[in-house]
């Protein structure tokens, strides 16, 4: 949003410099996760894996958007549940049937 105001007002050299730093910090971010994949592969599967490391910066560049943008929408419900005292944030396993599992509840699969 900034940046379209740099462009308005024809003011390149802010615009630029932080579309300079922006890419900077991403091309670390990415040169950060090639390194973890590589590190990983070896130590997984002896870099069997490696196959898949042109899709790996997308991975990762995809991966922290989509994080981004589902704590930008969610932070202000989240919040309003939590003032009201509503119990946001807090995970409840549903009721399992017998029909899913095939045993009566509270058992479990070591008994």
């Amino acid at each position: 949003m900034l940046q379209m105001g740099y462009l308005i007002n024809h003011d390149w050299h802010r615009l630029l410099s932080n579309l300079s730093f922006s890419g900077i910090f991403i091309t670390i971010e990415i040169l950060v996760g090639l390194i973890q994949l590589v590190q990983a592969s070896y130590f997984n599967d002896g870099g069997r894996s490696l196959k898949y490391i042109t899709f790996a910066p997308w991975y990762i560049l995809i991966y922290w958007m989509v994080n981004t943008y589902t704590v930008a929408v969610e932070i202000v419900p989240t919040i309003r549940q939590i003032i009201r005292g509503k119990d946001a944030g807090v995970w409840k396993s549903p009721k399992r049937s017998t029909e899913v599992t095939g045993k009566p509840e509270g058992k479990d699969s070591n008994e």
